[in-house]
């Protein structure tokens, strides 16, 4: 059976230390789903990119890194704002 990591951030920008948490994730399991985090928001201070950029970001360092596309999943990720 194949294990899988779920790897969760907001990714404003994906930098070296999430690659980094990344790379760990995938040394201790099959694949990866990145998820990004308030994919609802964008373009405010706290957020400052769109999902669809972050998800750029993110694919275009996996290809830099020469990371089988297989290996890993990128799904975003709404933010929950009522918990009852």
């Amino acid at each position: 059976m194949l294990s899988t990591a779920l790897f969760i951030g907001r990714f404003q920008p994906f930098h070296l230390g999430h690659l980094d948490a990344f790379k760990q994730a995938l040394s201790e399991n099959d694949r990866v789903i990145i998820g990004i985090g308030s994919s609802e928001q964008n373009y405010v201070e706290e957020n400052p990119f769109t999902a669809g950029e972050r998800f750029e970001m993110i694919e275009k360092t996996m290809d830099a890194e020469g990371v089988d596309h297989a290996k890993y999943m990128i799904i975003p990720i709404r933010n929950i704002d009522n918990f009852s």
